[in-house]
């Protein structure tokens, strides 16, 4: 079966991160040919940041494209789909890519993954009568990533007729710079039982990071046996960071594991998330979630049992929040245990075997 997974790029991002995952470990069925298609220029190393994770098993190709929704982006696709004959095409951009390829290759099968909530999914607003007709007639197979996102979309689409298939995620590797980050993690720590809190991801509105600073600035007043080590892109264009000895802020780094090695609690501070990676990250190591409200993580975390979630986005509910998890014991070998059982790549990757087939 030849299997093509279809991104704009592979720049630094949760759902970059995804298709490598899943393209590496579909190549390891002996049955596949897998292929990874790009659409935008990958010449400027932002736009291959994970390339060079990649399996040999995966045949890249990069279409050049100047941008992912431009003609020429349309015409390249289709000759390429042409030329190449898949089985499968996973799409993980816009479906409007492949409103016409999914209308004339039709021995072709095309899966659209909603890597959000559907209404987010959206380029304009009319998109959404074109999705609901490819969706309707078989066109195109969406696939939703959680409860929450499944919801949203019967409630735009007025369909039911997707498939809910939960975000997994590779087991991240320490490496070899492990001694220097457990060095680095000592020299911020005040005490030795200072409790070490990461939080993953790049600076955007989105991501709330405001409520972040603000919460763990306050923490600081009544409680300073703690560290929280911020690890991502775009924090140089950040003002509202507090001048705080307890807030580190490392940028973007190739060897997350090693930090969250060394990590107690992981904090997400999202308005909105389908089902964030870098929260599976960190359950893949046992560390503890505290967590917003947002989108798919409620499908995840079992309040005070595999992690906390604040009942708001309100900064005192969240302060709390993160108080009651420095008070409360979970057991870390549970967490590393469900995310093997529920969340791991190679589950995950079965479960999109059995659309592909089918």
């Amino acid at each position: 079966m030849k299997i093509i997974q279809v991104s704009y790029s592979l720049t630094s991002g949760g759902g970059e991160r995804f298709i490598v995952d899943l393209s590496n470990q579909l190549s390891k069925n002996i049955n596949y040919e897998i292929l990874l298609l790009t659409i935008v220029d990958d010449t400027p190393s932002t736009n291959r940041h994970y390339l060079s994770e990649l399996s040999p098993r995966v045949k890249y190709y990069n279409l050049k494209a100047k941008s992912g929704l431009s003609l020429k982006s349309f015409y390249r696709i289709l000759i390429f789909l042409k030329k190449n004959k898949p089985d499968v095409v996973h799409i993980h951009c816009s479906s409007l890519l492949f409103y016409i390829p999914s209308l004339f290759l039709r021995n072709t099968k095309f899966i659209l993954t909603l890597h959000s909530l559907a209404k987010l999914c959206l380029n304009f607003k009319a998109q959404k009568y074109l999705d609901k007709f490819f969706f309707k007639n078989n066109f195109i197979q969406p696939v939703t990533i959680s409860k929450e996102c499944h919801n949203s979309y019967v409630e735009l689409y007025n369909l039911n007729n997707d498939t809910t298939i939960v975000n997994g995620r590779s087991q991240l590797h320490i490496t070899t710079n492990l001694v220097k980050v457990k060095q680095e993690i000592e020299s911020y720590k005040k005490s030795t039982n200072d409790k070490i809190f990461v939080h993953i991801a790049r600076y955007h509105p989105v991501k709330n990071q405001q409520l972040l600073f603000k919460v763990f600035d306050s923490l600081s007043q009544n409680f300073q046996e703690f560290q929280l080590i911020i690890i991502g892109s775009g924090f140089e264009k950040c003002n509202g960071i507090p001048n705080n000895p307890h807030i580190h802020v490392l940028g973007e780094k190739k060897n997350v594991g090693d930090y969250l090695y060394y990590s107690d609690y992981f904090v997400l501070t999202s308005l909105v998330e389908g089902l964030p990676l870098s929260l599976l990250e960190a359950m893949s190591f046992g560390v503890i979630p505290i967590t917003t409200p947002a989108g798919g993580i409620k499908d995840v975390i079992q309040n005070n049992i595999n992690g906390f979630i604040s009942p708001t986005f309100d900064e005192k509910d969240f302060l709390a929040t993160i108080i009651r998890a420095i008070n409360h014991s979970i057991n870390k070998a549970d967490i590393i245990k469900e995310y093997k059982e529920k969340y791991s790549m190679e589950t995950c990757s079965l479960r999109y075997q059995n659309i592909y087939s089918k």
